[in-house]
């Protein structure tokens, strides 16, 4: 799990430093309007990356707990196996 972590981050990274090198590159060339959808990229891609890392964190369940006062122990109960139950 910590390989596929650290590939996504290496990916994450690569993915950001481009879209820093053709900020930049825009910047210099004056394109507003291309800095102003390169600026949009990055922000469509940091919200989904930390909506991704918020839900793998259990941050999903502790805001349905803290919004709708739902027990997440009463919630996740059903999908959790006991040694009592088999498996088919």
């Amino acid at each position: 799990l910590e390989k596929l972590k650290g590939a996504f981050t290496t990916l994450f990274v690569g993915w950001l430093t481009d879209k820093g090198i053709q900020a930049f590159r825009a910047f210099q060339e004056g394109n507003m309007e291309k800095l102003r959808s390169i600026a949009k990229n990055v922000a469509l891609g940091l919200a989904a990356v930390g909506g991704l890392m918020f839900i793998a964190k259990g941050g999903l369940f502790k805001l349905l707990k803290i919004k709708l006062g739902l027990n997440v122990k009463k919630l996740t109960q059903p999908f959790i196996l006991s040694s009592k139950d088999k498996v088919l």
